[in-house]
């Protein structure tokens, strides 16, 4: 990772990682300064169903509350989009902004 931060700088882009061991990476990019943001939870990465889906975008939120932003990751997959259009009609979608990883790159 340390050697590809200063390319990835370099080209304008941003580094997104996993939330897994010591996360060198996220590590690197963070220490020169490249844009960077770690994932808090795929919220599909093992067939959930719907309902574990809202849960973990509920969790989600919450951490949210306590950081300032949180990056989840999903496929789509129906039940991942039937869970996305569920909980942000009734779920807490009210208390945050949904945006693209893009808007808390840092």
């Amino acid at each position: 990772s340390k050697l590809i931060t200063p390319v990835i700088a370099a080209q304008g882009r941003g580094m997104i990682t996993f939330d897994r061991g010591l996360n060198s990476a996220a590590q690197n990019a963070a220490r020169d300064g490249l844009a960077n943001a770690t994932v808090f939870r795929q919220i599909d990465g093992g067939g959930e169903t719907v309902s574990v889906i809202r849960r973990y975008l509920d969790r989600a939120v919450f951490k949210a509350a306590q950081d300032g932003s949180v990056v989840v990751m999903g496929e789509t997959r129906p039940d991942t989009i039937t869970a996305l259009t569920q909980w942000s009609l009734e779920g807490r979608a009210t208390e945050v902004t949904l945006a693209p990883v893009s808007a808390i790159l840092r």
